[in-house]
């Protein structure tokens, strides 16, 4: 019987060691993985023209032949070693879903987003957004940037606390997350359809893109014309037209108003110059 219990308690020793030794390798921290530097590439949206939230991970757009579309995006580069390789944002052609029909990439035209000094110190803009008066500067001037068939070199990019200053470029990558407004103009000449395309952000001497956003663009099958006509679109009651115009309409009853009878002629003739 003491021959049992001491077997006994040689397993229960046996097993409290292995349960402390369990206990303590899971206690101790792995070793954290290196993390390897890169950058992000995301669509964002610009909430009450001045914070910015995250949007779908998929850019789409919809517009007609000759409209413009446009969507934001937001670029974080990460720091350079030594000297540094550039970074670049890349666009392909936009390929039609059901067709061989292309879309050349350098239709898109880049603008980094800068935030600049507004007086803010105005009760209109506080009843027309809800927000405090507080901050000094708001997303509001567009620096150009060159598309080079479908390469934009964000080297010329600016450091958003100092936009207005052209020396910060060069020390601009790593800093902070950009904010880049992208325009797309379809051609007159676009097929009607879908069109899918990629917009990667590079790096000088990589292959693989750092990250990528995928493009979706519908084109309608319409076109709009090339050169505007309605310039000002606006309402006008019917009192003002007899008040202004009181020969023309005085004696002229809306639901009777005619193009084909000669009475209503000097009436009608005042409301196409309003309209053209």
């Amino acid at each position: 019987m003491q021959q049992v219990r001491r077997i006994l308690c040689g397993r229960w020793m046996r097993l409290a060691v292995g349960g402390l030794l369990l206990v303590g390798c899971a206690g101790q921290p792995k070793p954290a993985k290196p993390r390897l530097a890169g950058g992000q590439l995301r669509q964002v949206a610009l909430v009450d023209g001045v914070s910015v939230s995250d949007a779908d991970v998929t850019v789409r757009l919809e517009a007609a032949r000759r409209e413009w579309a446009s969507f934001l995006l937001k670029v974080t580069v990460p720091p350079a070693n030594g000297a540094g390789a550039p970074y670049y944002l890349k666009f392909t052609p936009l390929q039609a879903e059901k067709s061989a029909a292309q879309l050349p990439a350098d239709l898109f035209g880049v603008e980094q987003l800068l935030a600049v000094a507004v007086d803010l110190n105005r009760a209109g803009y506080v009843r027309h957004t809800g927000l405090s008066a507080a901050p000094k500067t708001l997303p509001r001037a567009l620096l150009p940037l060159v598309n080079d068939r479908g390469t934009v070199n964000l080297a010329k990019m600016r450091r958003q606390t100092s936009a207005s200053s052209p020396a910060a470029a060069d020390s601009a990558a790593g800093t902070e997350e950009s904010l880049f407004w992208v325009e797309l103009e379809i051609p007159a000449t676009a097929a009607a359809g879908g069109y899918v395309g990629r917009c990667d952000l590079m790096q000088a001497g990589t292959d693989a893109p750092l990250s990528s956003a995928a493009l979706k663009v519908q084109v309608f099958d319409f076109e709009l014309p090339a050169r505007p006509s309605l310039v000002l679109a606006s309402q006008i009651s019917w009192e003002s037209l007899r008040r202004l115009w009181p020969d023309r309409f005085e004696a002229v009853t809306p639901q009777y108003l005619n193009r084909r009878d000669v009475r209503y002629a000097p009436a009608v003739g005042v409301l196409d110059q309003l309209v053209g």
